[in-house]
């Protein structure tokens, strides 16, 4: 008896080990890169299903659009002008450049050509830029825009309506992600730290920075001391007080706060499909790291190059890589040394090293497309067959699955569904194919299988049945006058 319980608990702690040993770790994203020629000095914004970009070759913008897997579509260049900011609403382009010292708001279609144009007051956009926030607003009928004077407001024809004070509640009306970045910076700022990248979704916001900076030593000219910067040539960023990275709800409570690296600093946070992105520079690279909405570190992508520029896609994300150097990578177009303020981010690095600023540069890179592949379920709800289809794939991409009932079956009702419940349309293909187009969630399949000509087989035993009835009932009565012949 006692040796069949030893067996017994041996075997249930066998069973514990082993789901132990093939429990799940932590959720790998399952990201594929694609390599682009051309150096982004201007975001990744997401456009007609694809994105776009503003490049910069030999000191020139080159407007340019991309598919979803970052095939080039348009370019087109900017000859003398270049862009202080850019954004995209439907399939409008809508840009604040600027041309021998006048400033334009623009609106450019989808073929990169200017449909409308109008001479502005001074666009302010450098905050705007500093924590990767909006500064151009639109909706229906109304184009926002901050200027010196004031927050112009323009209809879609480019018309001057009115300006109105940049007063708390017309920011937060207009530019609520830039006013909800300003106040958690002055929160943060009073109590001595100091934020270097927000972020936003709904409900709640992302922060980057370090306690107690007002402790530091700071510094004004490129050094290459023991400071803690993105790269060696360039740091500015002394060490000191302690990084970290949080999580608040819209009362600004935190969710949780995680100490960063002492030798890495956050620049960008980006909310993409559940997860939080953030890249971080050090002294000879920079990181992607992918959070989950818990804090627990998901993936970390490495490079020897600068990072910048992540923008979320519905299938993943789009970056830049490129050797130009931190300032550059993150988009920081705003004070250098001396007090000045240039406008134009292709001139600024040098400009920041002492370099006269009409040298322009160009910088090598590239842009990376990140694909999350999602998930694909089967479920045969009833009946026997076999449903062929991969495991996973990229969201917008095609998805063909074949259905094949075993033999005594026949189809019956198939029906597409993501993890939200919400039903997909599928197309017929052939006899048994099937496809559609992959969403931005799991997907799961169900299939019944019916059983092959039922209502015909019912029919056939009803009429057998019958006829054997008949057949009985005839056998019966002839035996019966037979006897009475006989």
């Amino acid at each position: 008896m006692k040796k069949r319980l030893y067996l017994l608990f041996g075997l249930v702690m066998s069973l514990l080990l082993v789901g132990i040993v093939k429990a799940e770790g932590p959720y790998y994203l399952d990201w594929e890169t694609e390599e682009k020629d051309g150096y982004d000095v201007f975001g990744n914004l997401p456009y007609n299903d694809g994105y776009l970009t503003v490049d910069g070759e030999d000191g020139e913008y080159i407007l340019k659009t991309y598919d979803k897997t970052g095939k080039e579509l348009k370019s087109k260049g900017l000859e003398d002008a270049h862009i202080e900011w850019v954004r995209t609403y439907e399939d409008k382009i809508i840009a604040i450049t600027e041309l021998d010292g006048a400033e334009f708001i623009q609106i450019i279609n989808s073929n990169l050509e200017v449909e409308k144009e109008e001479e502005i007051a001074h666009f302010s956009g450098y905050f705007y830029n500093r924590f990767d926030a909006e500064a151009i607003y639109v909706d229906g009928n109304k184009i926002a825009i901050p200027a010196n004077d004031g927050i112009a407001i323009y209809n879609h024809d480019l018309e001057l309506q009115e300006t109105v004070e940049p007063s708390k509640k017309n920011m937060k009306k207009y530019f609520p992600e830039y006013a909800k970045t300003m106040d958690l910076v002055s929160e943060y700022n009073s109590n001595d730290d100091e934020l270097y990248a927000v972020g936003h979704t709904n409900g709640y916001s992302a922060i980057a920075g370090y306690d107690d900076f007002g402790t530091c030593t700071s510094i004004t000219e490129p050094t290459t001391a023991e400071n803690s910067a993105p790269r060696t040539d360039s740091a500015r960023v002394v060490q000191c007080g302690e990084k970290y990275l949080k999580l608040l709800n819209d009362d600004g409570d935190e969710e949780w706060s995680i100490t960063t690296d002492e030798n890495e600093m956050i620049r960008e946070i980006e909310f993409l499909n559940g997860h939080i992105a953030v890249i971080a520079y050090t002294k000879i690279s920079s990181k992607i790291y992918i959070y989950d909405m818990k804090g627990e570190l998901i993936q970390t992508i490495k490079s020897s190059l600068d990072y910048g520029f992540l923008r979320k896609t519905n299938y993943g994300f789009v970056v830049t890589q490129n050797e130009c150097g931190d300032i550059l990578a993150t988009g920081l177009i705003g004070p250098v040394p001396g007090g000045e303020i240039l406008k134009d981010p292709i001139i600024q690095s040098k400009a920041y090293f002492g370099v006269a600023e009409e040298e322009k540069i160009s910088c090598e890179g590239n842009h990376q497309v990140y694909y999350l592949n999602k998930e694909i379920n089967t479920v045969i709800t009833e009946g026997k067959g076999n449903i062929e289809v991969a495991s996973e794939q990229r969201p917008g991409e095609p998805v063909t699955f074949v259905v094949t009932p075993d033999k005594g079956y026949v189809i019956g009702v198939i029906k597409v569904t993501d993890v939200n419940g919400n039903v997909i349309t599928f197309t017929k293909n052939d006899l048994n194919g099937n496809t559609f187009t992959m969403p931005t969630a799991d997907v799961t399949i169900e299939v019944e299988f019916l059983v092959e000509n039922a209502k015909t087989a019912d029919i056939a035993i009803t009429f057998i049945a019958i006829v054997a009835g008949f057949a009985g009932i005839m056998y019966l009565t002839n035996k019966k006058k037979l006897k009475e012949v006989a």
